[in-house]
């Protein structure tokens, strides 16, 4: 463990600032209507399986379209706004208050001028969700377009300092400028445009003739909860090595409701089909029909006492699951329906895969942190998938360290491993990329529950994804170097350790990958340091010293000697990363002394 720091540590979640996977993950192609103007009615409940609008409806792509960031949804789907645009960008990092708009959801325009009577448009808002909440002088708007006037006109607006629960809202459509062909209406969020602050999540908007100011209970029985995953304890993921029938669920567990004053319908509750690789492998055609109650959340159960993959895998796998239910015709098809994507590699996760915020700790030099994991057999650890996000500062410069430690009876014991190398966040391509680092000894062979994290080389935090739907999925810990704390906060930090190999997107199988083992000499060294072993091959190396800093680096030259005559003695950690794929990196010990 690292010296006693006297400090206290300090956990805390930031705001997202650049989420990228909003602008470029793929999404289902959705039919847009050739016309830029459409008809009654409009309803949108925000399931269809996309991270943008429904073009069908909708002008613009600033929203995000998602199941994740809602505390309590009323159906799967939500259109979350927020301070980040249709690329994933904040709007302005220099911009924190409230008086601009900062994502809007714009209608198409509709054709009102005929066929309008008593028209309404009701929807349903909550503030916050899983994300950042949004202040008193933040709030939700909505606009209504005049055709004739060429102009909107704000006719609902709250702020942020109501309930933190979904609410309803209806609203006439009566006056002569709006009942015409050209109308609009627009929701807007005025809160910070700086990333993802100042959360508004919107479902269930209806506009359509012949309804009254009570019309809110919209019939429509829908899924209220995601699909969970097949494997169980409470891991999302795990290797396709250590998978094992008794590793997989008896049965599922999903929430439905049915919404509305309709009620009297029967539904033929938990269909299902799994795929392997594409393959149908077990389906359930012949569910009970049942008749519940309207208006509460029903919990059912599908079971899978029949699912078996056979013969046992060999490789890499993906499972894919769709449950659905049938019925009399109500409301919204496309919420009756929730899916599956999981696929088997080399690793173990909590998370989902999504992150809602950022997690760091700061004001402990050296501060750690770390997650209990219990993989299924004896194996060894070749590193950790971390997700890094970008929230309000850039970390690429905070080092840290890969640690391993023995589970002492629920809490972080004996240190087992701490790299050498020092290594530096990397926010990947993509938002919620996660990006492999690799042990710098080969690997660490564990044969039971483990723990393993990081600790920083400073002060400042580093900013991990962190994944608020996965609450209380693990045991999470962090120490100012001397004493463990466990985590006060609902959800996991993204962090994937991954066994026996190298991930495949990464390189080749580590049983590939061509070891050196070139000589460092002289060592210690006090002006120069030579390389023998490396004479056909060329790499770039790296210097750092104790404290994770880059004090020196550069190309392979011919005399394979470099100088280090300005550095200060101590101790220091040489990386050299090789053209050549092939070949696995290399870490070795430099001492420097004085002439």
């Amino acid at each position: 463990m690292a010296l006693a720091a006297l400090t206290q540590p300090v956990e805390k979640l930031y705001t997202i600032t650049h989420a990228p996977q909003r602008a470029l993950a793929q999404h289902y192609p959705i039919d847009a209507p050739e016309s830029d103007t459409i008809a009654l009615p409009i309803i949108d409940d925000f399931s269809l399986p996309a991270n943008v609008p429904n073009t069908r409806f909708w002008a613009d792509k600033k929203v995000f379209i998602n199941q994740q960031f809602s505390e309590n949804q009323p159906s799967i789907g939500v259109a979350t706004f927020d301070g980040l645009d249709e690329n994933g960008r904040a709007y302005d990092l220099l911009r924190s208050g409230s008086d601009t708009l900062a994502d809007v959801l714009t209608s198409k325009y509709i054709n009102l001028a005929t066929n309008n009577s008593d028209v309404f448009l009701s929807f349903m808002f909550e503030p916050q969700g899983l994300g950042e909440g949004p202040n008193m002088e933040d709030s939700l708007t909505l606009a209504f377009w005049s055709p004739s006037n060429a102009a909107w006109e704000q006719v609902w607006s709250t702020g942020g300092d109501g309930p933190r629960s979904f609410q309803n809202v209806i609203l006439p459509v009566n006056h002569p400028k709006w009942l015409q062909n050209g109308f609009r209406f627009r929701f807007g969020a005025k809160g910070s445009l700086q990333g993802a602050f100042d959360i508004w999540n919107l479902d269930y908007v209806i506009l359509d003739r012949n309804r009254t100011i009570g019309d809110t209970n919209f019939s429509d029985p829908t899924f209220r909860s995601t699909h969970p995953p097949i494997t169980i304890n409470n891991y999302r993921n795990i290797p396709w090595f250590h998978y094992a029938q008794n590793r997989v669920r008896d049965n599922m567990q999903f929430v439905y409701m049915r919404r509305g004053p309709i009620q009297s319908y029967s539904i033929n509750l938990g269909l299902f089909r799994i795929f392997k690789d594409g393959a149908l492998i077990l389906q359930r055609t012949n569910p009970p029909v049942i008749n519940d109650p309207g208006n509460v959340d029903i919990t059912f159960t599908v079971p899978l006492t029949d699912f078996q993959i056979t013969p046992p895998p060999t490789d890499e796998f993906l499972l894919e699951m769709k449950t659905w239910f049938t019925g009399t015709a109500q409301g919204i098809q496309q919420n009756d329906t929730v899916s599956l994507r999981q696929p088997f590699k080399n690793y173990y996760a909590y998370d989902d895969g999504t992150a809602e915020r950022a997690y760091g700790i700061s004001n402990a030099p050296g501060a750690e942190m770390a997650l209990l994991f219990n993989p299924y057999q004896a194996d060894t650890v070749k590193g950790v998938h971390l997700s890094f996000v970008e929230a309000g500062a850039d970390t690429r410069n905070r080092g840290f360290r890969i640690c391993l430690w023995e589970n002492n009876s629920g809490e972080p014991g004996a240190l087992l491993y701490r790299s050498d190398s020092v290594y530096f966040p990397d926010y990947g391509y993509d938002q919620n990329d996660f990006v492999p680092y690799l042990l710098d000894n080969g690997g660490v062979f564990v044969g039971g529950s483990f723990f393993i994290g990081v600790e920083q080389t400073g002060i400042n935090p580093l900013h991990f994804g962190f994944d608020r739907n996965s609450v209380n999925a693990t045991s999470m810990y962090y120490s100012n170097g001397s004493f463990w704390y466990q985590s006060i906060l609902p959800g996991t930090v993204m962090l994937r350790p991954f066994f026996r190999y190298v991930p495949r997107d990464l390189s080749a199988d580590a049983s590939q990958l061509t070891p050196l083992q070139p000589v460092l000499f002289p060592n210690p060294a006090s002006s120069h340091f030579s390389l023998m072993g490396l004479e056909r091959t060329s790499y770039r190396w790296v210097l750092q010293n104790n404290q994770g800093q880059v004090v020196l680096d550069g190309q392979s030259n011919q005399s394979h000697q470099y100088n280090i005559n300005d550095l200060p003695t101590g101790m220091y950690i040489l990386q050299l990363f090789f053209d050549d794929a092939s070949l696995a990196p290399v870490v070795k010990k430099l001492m420097v002394q004085s002439n």
